[in-house]
């Protein structure tokens, strides 16, 4: 089930220094939205605000689960439970196969077998069932991009946050993954935040909002 995202007063601080500032903000369940902003905007501290990889003060809920008021463990759990990332560095394990990392999420959790055929199936809708068995430092940088996409949707997150997930694709193989994303995340009821410079994905957003000197605003 997707959550809708309400925000109200949000700083997230590193000592005197804000990092990032939301007044306000509500999204609601199921919807596509896009962070624009130039480089070292903020984009991706706005990402891990909103994954609760960063404290902060004021109200950030997904649902009714503030994270400005869950402890680091809390966060973690919830975050576990109800997100899936994609990062704009991927974060694969080199000496695993493309199918191995798919299935990180799927270590200590008890549906594993419904989550590898989850994989399975969205290896398979993203072209890379031929590179299952295929070690992740052997990839390239646009099959690493659709196996962290897999590993993030694999158990069926009620919210993906993505960062940047286009940047190491060609425009035909980045207008199709977007294209995916955005259909998954519509018939599964997927809430999805992405971070992107790229004006092809806000042209598939919902909805567009800017971030300038840390300060998140609506598009």
């Amino acid at each position: 089930m997707s959550l809708p995202l309400s925000i109200s007063g949000l700083t997230v601080r590193a000592g005197a220094r804000a990092l990032l500032t939301i007044e306000e903000l509500a999204l609601p369940a199921c919807s596509l939205t896009c962070i624009r902003g130039p480089s070292g905007a903020g984009k991706t501290t706005a990402l891990h605000a909103l994954a609760g990889l960063l404290s902060g003060t004021g109200r950030l809920a997904w649902g009714d689960a503030d994270l400005c008021r869950m402890s680091r463990m809390a966060r973690t759990r919830f975050r576990g439970a109800q997100m899936g990332m994609v990062f704009q560095d991927f974060l694969l394990f080199e000496e695993l196969t493309a199918r191995e990392n798919a299935l990180i999420s799927a270590v200590f959790r008890p549906d594993r077998a419904a989550l590898s055929r989850r994989a399975d199936a969205l290896m398979e809708r993203l072209g890379l069932s031929g590179l299952a068995q295929r070690r992740a430092d052997r990839l390239s940088g646009g099959e690493r991009q659709r196996v962290a996409v897999v590993r993030a949707l694999a158990h069926d997150p009620a919210i993906l946050l993505a960062d940047e997930p286009t940047a190491s694709l060609d425009r035909a193989t980045a207008d199709a993954l977007i294209a995916d994303l955005a259909a998954l995340a519509r018939a599964e009821g997927r809430s999805v935040v992405i971070a992107s410079h790229d004006p092809q994905v806000w042209d598939a957003m919902d909805r567009v909002l800017t971030i300038r000197d840390g300060v998140l605003e609506a598009g």
